[in-house]
C-alpha cells in the first residue's frame, strides 16, 4: 500500500516523480559502475595502477566536481530536464569509448592514462547532473515532501547501483570478461534514461534569473556565495575538514582491499563499493525521518561521528588482520553515508534563497571536487610515511573533531546575529 501522504499529492508532483523514478533505474547501471571506488579497484585489479596513478586517478574522478560551479553559473537559467538529458547522453558516449578502447593494441600504461581521461571527462558529466537534479527536486516536490521523495529516487539508485555492481563483478569472476564490457553495457542503459528523462515536466519558480556575460564572471559566481554568506561559509570550512578525512582513506582502501587481502572481483566490488551503497540505501530511510525534525548541523553531527566511529573500527582490523572486521567498517561507512548523502544533497538549502539554489549547490559540489583531488594525493603520502594504522587514527580523529564543530555552530550563529530567532529543522 502507498503512504498517505504519497496518495494526497497533487496528480502533477505524483506524475513527475514516478516518470523520474522510471529514468533513474536505467541511469543507476550508470552510476553503479561509476562509483568512485569502483573504478579504483577496476584500476588497480585490471590495470595494475601504481600508487601515483592510482591516486590521480581518484583525483581525477573528482575534478568533475570542482568543475561543477563555473559550468552551473552558465546553464542554471535553461530548462534543466533537457540539459539532464544532454548530459546523460554525453556520459553515455564516453562509456562506450572505454568499451572500445582497443586495449590488445596499446601499451598497458596508455590503457592507463586513457582510462584516467574517460573516468575524468565521465565525471564533469556526472557532477552537472548531481547539481541539476537536486535543483529540479527543489523545483518539482513540496517541502513538506520533498525529503521522503528524495530519499525514495535515491533509495531506488541505490538499490540498482548496489545490484549492478554484484552483477557485473560476479560475471567477471565466473565468465573472465574483460572489465570494459559492464561500461559498455552501461552506456546502452544510459541512452535509454537520456529518453526517459524527457518525460519529466519542470516546474517553474518565480525568481531573478542571474545573467552571466563572461567566462570569468561564470567562474567566480559560485564562489562569491562564500564571500557574501558567513554562515555557509564556515559550515562548509568544518565540511572540508571532514570530506578531507573522509576522502583520504578511500584510495588505501582500495590498495589494502586489492593487494593485502587480494580478493577477487565479487569479494572486492562487494567490500568496496556494493556493501557500503546498499547500506546507505537501507540505512537512508531512517535518516529522512530523523532529517525532517532536526537542523543540518545536528545531522553533520551525527553523521561525522559515525563515520570516525568506521575508520576506528578500521584501526582495530589492521591491528587484527582481519577482514570480517573491515567489512563491518564498510557496513558502518554505508549508515554514515546514508545521512552524509541526504544532507550532501539537501543541506545547503539551509542557506539558499530559492532563486540562488543551483549556485550554493553549484559552490558546494565544486568545494567537494576541491578536497576530492588533493585528499588522494594526501592520503597516499600518509599512507607511506606513516602508514594504514595510524592514517586511519589521524582521519578518525579529525572526523570526530569535525562532528564538535557542526555540534557547536547554531550556538556560534546565535553569537554572530542575535537578531534572528533559533535555527530550526531544515526546511527543505
Amino acid at each position: 500500500m502507498l503512504p498517505e501522504w504519497f496518495k494526497n499529492l497533487p496528480d502533477d508532483i505524483r506524475s513527475n516523480f514516478w516518470r523520474e523514478l522510471i529514468a533513474i533505474i536505467p541511469f543507476s547501471v550508470v552510476t553503479g559502475v561509476l562509483a568512485h571506488n569502483y573504478c579504483g579497484f577496476v584500476a588497480r585489479k585490471a590495470l595494475h595502477m601504481p600508487d601515483y596513478l592510482l591516486a590521480w586517478l581518484m583525483s581525477c574522478h573528482m575534478l568533475g566536481l570542482l568543475l561543477a560551479g563555473p559550468v552551473i553559473s552558465y546553464i542554471h537559467h535553461l530548462n534543466k530536464i533537457r540539459i539532464l538529458s544532454l548530459f546523460y547522453t554525453i556520459i553515455s558516449t564516453l562509456l562506450l569509448t572505454v568499451a572500445l578502447t582497443p586495449t590488445h593494441k596499446l601499451s598497458n600504461e596508455t590503457v592507463s592514462y586513457l582510462y584516467l581521461i574517460q573516468i575524468f571527462l565521465i565525471q564533469v558529466g556526472a557532477a552537472q547532473v548531481s547539481t541539476l537534479r537536486s535543483s529540479v527536486w527543489r523545483n518539482n516536490y513540496p517541502i513538506e515532501h520533498r525529503g521522503k521523495l528524495v530519499v525514495a529516487l535515491t533509495l531506488t539508485m541505490t538499490l540498482f547501483n548496489t545490484l549492478t555492481i554484484f552483477i557485473f563483478s560476479r560475471a567477471m569472476d565466473i565468465w573472465n570478461i574483460s572489465y570494459q564490457i559492464p561500461f559498455g553495457l552501461s552506456a546502452i542503459f544510459g541512452f535509454i534514461a537520456a529518453i526517459l528523462i524527457l518525460r519529466v515536466q519542470e516546474q517553474k519558480i518565480s525568481g531573478t534569473i542571474i545573467k552571466i556575460s563572461n567566462w570569468s564572471s561564470g567562474f567566480f559566481q559560485s564562489f562569491s556565495i562564500l564571500k557574501t554568506d558567513k554562515r555557509f561559509r564556515i559550515f562548509m570550512s568544518w565540511q572540508m575538514m571532514h570530506g578531507l578525512a573522509t576522502m583520504m582513506v578511500e584510495v588505501v582502501i582500495i590498495i589494502i582491499i586489492a593487494d593485502e587481502f587480494n580478493l577477487n572481483w565479487t569479494e572486492g566490488g562487494a567490500a568496496l563499493a556494493a556493501i557500503p551503497l546498499f547500506v546507505t540505501g537501507i540505512s537512508s530511510i531512517l535518516w529522512a525521518r530523523y532529517f525532517d525534525k532536526h537542523t543540518i548541523f545536528k545531522i553533520r553531527t551525527i553523521s561525522a561521528g559515525i563515520w570516525a566511529l568506521a575508520r576506528f573500527t578500521l584501526v582495530a582490523a589492521i591491528i587484527l588482520n582481519s577482514l570480517e572486521i573491515v567489512l563491518v567498517s564498510r557496513i558502518i561507512s554505508g549508515i554514515a553515508m546514508g545521512g552524509g548523502q541526504l544532507a550532501w544533497r539537501l543541506g545547503h538549502m539551509e542557506f539558499a534563497p530559492k532563486n540562488q539554489d543551483a549556485l550554493y549547490m553549484g559552490a558546494h559540489v565544486s568545494l567537494t571536487g576541491l578536497r576530492g583531488v588533493i585528499a588522494p594525493f594526501i592520503g597516499i603520502m600518509a599512507y607511506h610515511v606513516i602508514g594504514s594504522l595510524w592514517l586511519f587514527i589521524l582521519t578518525g580523529t579529525l572526523q570526530f573533531i569535525a562532528a564538535i564543530g557542526f555540534w557547536y555552530m547554531p550556538k556560534l550563529f546565535q553569537k554572530l546575529d542575535t537578531s534572528k530567532p533559533p535555527l530550526q529543522p531544515l526546511d527543505h
